[in-house]
């Protein structure tokens, strides 16, 4: 049996955008690392770094600084994101073992659940 032509076109459309897709994540990698490749190259003077008693006078490049500040937030980032993703993960688990819970004690008490909803006062039925 042949396919309609609409539905060999949504296929091919689909394997279109996933190329699309993959060349423009591409352009956007290289273009990132150009970013940081000119970046580290413009800003490679070296920064005087005191801190309290404990750098004294330390030099590095400039790009270097810029880039472990930077990195030093992506992990402080994923570190508070993960806290709070693992603590709604236990909450979930834990909502879904009481449901499991709730769910066997319904089968094992035999009882028909075959509510109806309770009438509300003022209407009548025709």
């Amino acid at each position: 049996m042949l396919k309609s032509a609409a539905a060999n076109g949504r296929a091919d459309r689909g394997k279109a955008d996933r190329s699309m897709w993959k060349i423009l994540k591409a352009v956007v990698l290289i273009a990132l690392i150009m970013f940081f490749a000119t970046f580290a190259v413009e800003n490679s003077s070296p920064a005087k770094i005191n801190w309290f008693s404990i750098l004294i006078d330390y030099e590095m490049p400039l790009y270097a600084l810029i880039y472990g500040f930077f990195v030093l937030g992506i992990l402080i980032g994923l570190a508070v994101g993960g806290s709070q993703r693992f603590s709604l993960w236990k909450k979930s688990r834990d909502r879904e073992k009481e449901i499991a819970r709730l769910k066997a004690a319904r089968a094992s008490s035999n009882i028909e659940t075959g509510l109806t909803p309770p009438e509300t006062p003022g209407k009548e039925e025709p």
